[in-house]
């Protein structure tokens, strides 16, 4: 007993208490397995098909998503072909224009990928052909058509320059329309970025699709929107005429007659008032006499366009790649070489440098 007393009192083992504690109460305290982020694209993801086209850099490949089945056209770059800084930096531009550009007009890129040798930009698959095709295949389209097509590119050209895109590139073979006439504008890889009030220098696009500032040697700056609206005027002569407004024997011909302004409608068209005038307010010589897009957008030709209303008919894939357009005269032009310009085209073709060399249609673009 003295032994217990001097002990003290033992400690009573204490008996385990269990509490209801709700799924709820659970879920808040023990968070759940952190969630991985999805696997980075590699283009293993792909399987690649047909070539759709080739550039001065790469291939366009047609690739089949190997889970999925969606199909995308694959822009295959070469690193090598883009060494030099310049280079690098406008496929840098193109990409983060590509990025911002989210528009049911517009080509829209999916994914960039990249390995030791090659740049990958997996962009939206457009079943159908170009507006190039297009004309191939229909020749001068009734006006409604024409409206549609028109209306859809000035929707798409309006959206980006509301983000200060301009295009500088816009032709026939970089406007898409797939089988239900939906258009897609693509290849921005001359567009640049130019805000309100600023002026680009860099004298690049198509010959036959240049605006006059680009070409007269008035200016060494010019407005990237408002030579825009002077290609779409050039495409839609080509949409509704099915030749072009301007042409040539040679480069500095062709230069002389887009600086004159003057073109002719063909005489067995009957195009109406209305068609007349929104094609004159674009076709209009001095850039600041030209109409601006939220005039073009309202203008009363524009006015009830059916977009999508009418299917397309499968469009006529060209034999080749030199089959175009004819001139006035009913002759083919063809093909200029994508490095025929070379960096001071306006220059040298205005000296007459390039007389000897085929005239454009299915036109090479000329990076200043």
């Amino acid at each position: 007993d003295d032994e217990r007393r001097a002990e003290g009192p033992r400690r009573q083992t204490p008996q385990p208490v269990v509490l209801e504690v709700s799924p709820q109460l659970v879920a808040l305290a023990v968070p759940p397995a952190a969630k991985l982020p999805p696997p980075l694209p590699t283009i293993d993801s792909y399987t690649m098909k047909q070539t759709l086209g080739v550039g001065a850099f790469g291939k366009v490949k047609l690739a089949e998503h190997k889970e999925t089945g969606e199909l995308f056209a694959i822009k295959c770059i070469q690193k090598s072909r883009v060494s030099a800084a310049r280079q690098f930096e406008r496929l840098q531009r193109e990409i983060r224009i590509l990025k911002m550009l989210r528009h049911p007009n517009v080509i829209q890129l999916h994914a960039v990928i990249e390995d030791s040798e090659d740049i990958f930009l997996v962009m939206e698959h457009v079943a159908g052909g170009d507006l190039l095709d297009f004309i191939n295949s229909q020749g001068a389209m009734p006006e409604e058509q024409a409206r549609d097509l028109v209306a859809q590119i000035t929707c798409g050209l309006q959206f980006c320059h509301s983000l200060g895109v301009a295009h500088r590139d816009l032709k026939p073979e970089n406007i898409l329309v797939n089988e239900k006439g939906v258009v897609k504008i693509t290849d921005f890889g001359l567009s640049n970025m130019q805000n309100a009030g600023e002026h680009l220098s860099t004298l690049c696009g198509s010959p036959y699709y240049a605006a006059p500032e680009l070409l007269d040697g008035s200016t060494t700056q010019y407005d990237g929107t408002e030579a825009d609206i002077w290609s779409v005027g050039v495409i839609t002569f080509a949409i509704l005429c099915g030749e072009l407004p301007f042409d040539g024997q040679t480069l500095p011909d062709l230069f002389a007659k887009i600086t004159a302004g003057a073109y002719r409608i063909p005489p067995q068209l009957s195009l109406s008032e209305d068609c007349k005038a929104i094609l004159a307010c674009m076709l209009v010589r001095a850039p600041n006499g030209r109409t601006k897009m939220a005039a073009l957008r309202k203008h009363p030709w524009m006015q009830g366009a059916g977009l999508y209303a009418e299917p397309i008919a499968p469009l006529k894939r060209r034999a080749s790649a030199t089959v175009a357009l004819t001139d006035k005269s009913g002759r083919e032009i063809t093909d200029l070489e994508s490095s025929a310009l070379g960096s001071s085209w306006r220059e040298r073709n205005l000296n007459g440098g390039c007389a000897d060399r085929p005239r454009v249609y299915r036109a090479a673009s000329a990076d200043g």
